[in-house]
This record gives C-alpha cells, sequence and structure tokens, in this order.
C-alpha cells in the first residue's frame, strides 16, 4: 500500500484520516468523541479507528490527548491555572486533564507552572 509523508495511505481514506487529524489540531477544546470524528470523515467508526491506528501508530484519542497536553502545556507555561487551562483544552474535569496531562509529560501540570513562573522571574 502507498502512503504519504505524514503515514496516511494514499486515496479516500487518506483523506478521511488526514482531514481527522486536522479535525483534532483545529478543535482539540470541543467535546470530539471517537463516533463524532468517524462521522465527520465519513467512516465506520471501527474502520476508522483501525485505519488512524494503522497509519499513524496510535488512536485518534490517543493523538487528542496528546494534542490537549501540548497545548496545556504552552496554557501553563503563560500563567494560567491548571483548571483554567483544563477547561480552555477542552476537559469537563480536570482530575482527568491532570492524568492524561502525567502520561504526556511525566510530570504534575502544577508543578510546570510553578517552574515556568520561576524561569521568568529569574
Amino acid at each position: 500500500m502507498s502512503v504519504d509523508a505524514d503515514g496516511a495511505p494514499r486515496g479516500l481514506v487518506g483523506a478521511r484520516l488526514r482531514e481527522a487529524r486536522k479535525i483534532i489540531e483545529r478543535e482539540y477544546a470541543t467535546p470530539l468523541t471517537l463516533q463524532r470524528l468517524a462521522r465527520r470523515v465519513r467512516l465506520p467508526r471501527f474502520a476508522f479507528q483501525q485505519a488512524y491506528e494503522d497509519a499513524y501508530g496510535a488512536p485518534p484519542l490517543h493523538h487528542l490527548r496528546e494534542v490537549r497536553a501540548r497545548e496545556a502545556a504552552r496554557l501553563l507555561a503563560d500563567g494560567r491555572s491548571a483548571h483554567d487551562a483544563a477547561l480552555m483544552v477542552g476537559y469537563a474535569q480536570e482530575r482527568t486533564f491532570c492524568t492524561d496531562f502525567r502520561r504526556a509529560f511525566r510530570d504534575d501540570p502544577g508543578r510546570l507552572r510553578l517552574l515556568e513562573r520561576a524561569r521568568g522571574e529569574s
């Protein structure tokens, strides 16, 4: 099977997978679910998840968590609280945000914020 530079297969399925990645990158702060993403790119849920994982090495919701964690880290570095950052990147529960953030960065979001604040003061 022929693939593009980003790992997605060429053709219609590849175009839909790339569109799903763009949706995640643009709309990470909205309540995206696997079902909603699959519907938006017009693929059956299971086929979408399998094709996405085959192309990119991880399920689409894993990518969503990574994007949210990256954006939250930027917000924390700008001085936002963990609670505010969680809400701004699409988490309804701060606890879930903290768990996902720790998985992504192996650090606590509050600790990262304090480190960034200390860097700014020195």
